[in-house]
């Protein structure tokens, strides 16, 4: 199976127009990347806050598991709300982190980015260099993409 893409387009300030494609990261990549993660956070000092981390990640299964039963009608908003809570919780990680391992784990994050340099064509695609992104709310955004797109197994394991 190939691996999930998503197309971001961004349309505010300098990058209004520009589009990405972010593609998921192997399983074997994703969990590696995780594990980096978690030792990031206890190596800078902060392991004690873990215990918030994964209070917050318990209850996203459970919203998780709540969303697959019941009312269809709040199936989509409970587990829209639920993965919100998982990528609020992995960009909290990513804070909280040892700078230097934050730092590289970012780096891995938008490696998985592609830029769609020319509008007419979107089948060109390249690696995003660091002028090609002018706006921090579009990094911000960009790289929330990404981190949704690989922990998706949240949401797929809910299913």
């Amino acid at each position: 199976m190939a691996r999930k893409q998503k197309t971001v387009s961004l349309n505010k300030g300098r990058d209004k127009g520009k589009r990405f494609i972010i593609t998921e990261m192997s399983a074997a990549q994703i969990d590696r990347w995780s594990l980096r993660l978690l030792n990031g956070v206890y190596g800078s000092g902060k392991g004690a806050e873990l215990s918030q981390i994964g209070s917050a990640a318990a209850m996203a299964q459970i919203l998780f598991a709540a969303a697959g039963k019941g009312n269809e009608e709040n199936t989509s908003v409970d587990k829209d709300n639920a993965s919100k809570a998982v990528e609020a919780m992995f960009m909290d990680m990513l804070i909280k982190a040892d700078p230097a391992v934050s730092e590289v784990l970012q780096a891995e994050l938008m490696a998985q980015v592609q830029i769609m340099p020319s509008p007419s064509d979107p089948t060109v695609t390249r690696a995003i260099e660091e002028d090609d992104i002018e706006e921090l709310s579009s990094i911000s955004k960009i790289r929330a993409e990404a981190i949704k797109i690989n922990i998706d197994f949240f949401t797929d394991a809910a299913e």
